[in-house]
């Protein structure tokens, strides 16, 4: 039996490489390296709004938005229909590509005059189905040139709100722009002496003056930030009180004293 002998193969008893060194960073005071910091270019804090603004068809005020990006005016089918029976419609089935690539359907068209500010001009508008068209009605490229023709300047001022055609401004709507309702502000008494002992978190007894039927199911109370002898804070709460206005608060003394809280007290 032959037997074969291959030379062995040397271990490497090399210790691994240290690739890092962890070192203390002198700062040259010299240097006039800069360090990359990521920064936030640009931080908003209103929504953008698409310029949507009122015109008047006939004796029909219809809301419109104002797209430059679109070369054609087109509007729903359900505001053709709010304006009557009587308008003249051209049926002339065109196909429109958004800029998307969708393919919209206009089956047909109708001239009809449009009153935007204190200017009038006679346009084409095609007819769409209501759920493509964004706008109860659309104002493209060619109703702005159509009103550059008579002789005014447009421009849109997003900012401002505004529209300007010549000397004639015409603010812009917000449709989507949800208003709050008003702020009401109630007095919120004590309705019995109550003592806080130190270091405290107390339900008070109180009642809110003044509600009105229908009364609101929920009230935040708060504090009123005023200057008192005693150190005492109204913890903010979300209580629903009785139809007398009657509740319960909640009243912290951080202080190292005991105070109290007299009746009718607000």
């Amino acid at each position: 039996m032959a037997r074969f002998f291959a030379p062995r193969r040397r271990r490497n008893r090399c210790r691994p490489a240290v690739d890092i060194l962890p070192a203390d960073m002198e700062l040259d005071p010299n240097s006039n390296t800069r360090l990359l910091v990521p920064l936030i270019y640009s931080l908003q804090t209103r929504i953008s709004r698409l310029p949507f603004l009122k015109v008047t068809i006939g004796e029909n005020t219809v809301t419109a938005l104002l797209d430059s990006g679109v070369t054609i005016s087109y509007m729903r089918m359900s505001t053709l229909a709010a304006l009557g029976n009587h308008i003249a419609i051209t049926t002339q089935k065109l196909t429109a590509t958004t800029a998307n690539g969708t393919k919209i359907q206009l089956p047909g068209s109708t001239r009809l005059p449009i009153q935007i500010g204190t200017h009038t001009i006679l346009h084409q508008f095609h007819i769409a189905a209501d759920h493509e068209c964004p706008a109860p009605l659309l104002l493209g490229s060619d109703s702005i040139r159509a009103l550059s023709e008579t002789g005014f300047a447009l421009s849109t001022d997003l900012h401002n709100q505004t529209l300007t055609i010549g000397s004639d401004i015409v603010d812009l709507v917000q449709i989507h722009h949800i208003a709050f309702a008003p702020t009401k502000t109630y007095d919120v008494r004590i309705t019995e002496d109550s003592t806080l002992a130190r270091r405290t978190n107390n339900i008070v007894p109180a009642r809110v003056d003044g509600i009105l039927q229908p009364m609101c199911k929920a009230f935040l109370i708060e504090d009123n930030l005023r200057a008192m002898d005693n150190i005492f804070v109204v913890g903010r709460a979300l209580v629903s009180p009785a139809r007398d206005g009657n509740c319960f608060i909640n009243i912290l003394n951080p202080s190292n004293r005991t105070c109290t809280c007299q009746e009718y007290s607000r």
